[in-house]
């Protein structure tokens, strides 16, 4: 039977941000890879793609921002008073469509998986004792 250990969340996973995409190459149901946004998040965690504006991306874009099933981000952004949003996490999808990782988004990388699961991660970044840290330590108008 494995024992639970404490960790600081840095010391098992770090955080890549986005790419700034740019809007000229922005366009809707073209085929083309699909830009996340905060929008396309359930506030509850998870995605919403089917029920959210898509914005597909026609133009050249670096390899290391295409995601992959699986992959988690955050939303490092919030507009909010209260920062309600700040950390909310979604899973990429295994539906068999492309997804690019843009900027005001978070990409978990789990530096060590003998010690954490990407699993565990999504789950913790659901509670709000996480969002409460987020938003403490947040700058300006609630940015990571």
């Amino acid at each position: 039977m494995s024992e639970w250990q404490s960790a600081k969340l840095g010391e098992v996973a770090s955080i890549k941000h986005g790419w700034p995409f740019k809007s000229e190459y922005l366009s809707d149901h073209t085929g083309k890879p699909i830009v996340v946004s905060i929008g396309n998040f359930k506030y509850t965690g998870g995605f919403r793609f089917d029920e959210t504006q898509r914005r597909e991306y026609l133009g050249d874009y670096p390899d290391e921002y295409l995601l992959a099933a699986g992959d988690i981000l955050l939303i490092m952004t919030c507009q909010t008073e209260g920062g309600e949003i700040l950390g909310i996490p979604g899973i990429i999808p295994n539906d068999g469509r492309k997804y690019l990782h843009n900027q005001r988004l978070g990409k978990v990388v789990v530096k060590d998986p003998e010690r954490v699961s990407q699993r565990f991660l999504y789950w913790y970044f659901l509670t709000k004792e996480f969002n409460y840290q987020l938003v403490g330590s947040a700058s300006g108008t609630k940015i990571v």
